[in-house]
């Protein structure tokens, strides 16, 4: 009897203790399972704007990196972002005024629109986790807040 109440409490031990869990798929993949992570977070990203066939010139994303070490206004077409990620896929991104220099707030802040002039696609690695950045080219809706400005994928107007 022991031995049975044994087996059917075991299971339950181990998903409650906190620590990684391993478990084995029907296909015979492993998945493995930290339930200590956040499936939504916020990662501070240093983003460069242009077209990267372009040489970052132009419209769009054309390098995102995700260590945001510096802090103040940034030269050229940089400014310092945080991308909210949901399991690991980037889902918006908050670009920081304060770290905009002037041409680049007139450039690609000033109007309604964050315009997007080719698809852009990335993974970047922060902290132990590794996160996805796909834009499509496109336009997206900006909306103004009082520390900068947000936009959200996918695109929103045609």
């Amino acid at each position: 009897m022991k031995a049975i109440l044994f087996a059917l409490v075991l299971p339950f031990t181990m998903l409650f203790s906190g620590e990684p869990t391993t478990v084995t798929a029907d296909y015979d993949q492993t998945i493995e399972e930290n339930y200590k992570l956040p499936k939504k977070v916020d990662v501070d990203v240093e983003i460069d704007l242009g077209r990267k066939k372009k040489g970052c010139s132009g419209f769009g994303v054309c390098k995102i990196s995700g260590s945001a070490g510096i802090k103040g206004i940034l030269d050229g077409n940089r400014v310092i972002a945080t991308a909210t990620a949901e399991n690991g896929q980037i889902t918006s991104l908050h670009f920081h005024s304060s770290s905009m220099n002037e041409n680049t707030l007139k450039t690609f802040f000033s109007g309604s629109q964050f315009v997007v002039g080719e698809n852009f696609s990335a993974t970047f690695s922060h902290k132990g986790q590794r996160f996805i950045l796909n834009l499509k080219a496109g336009k997206y809706r900006i909306q103004k807040t009082r520390t900068g400005f947000n936009i959200g994928m996918p695109p929103t107007l045609k």
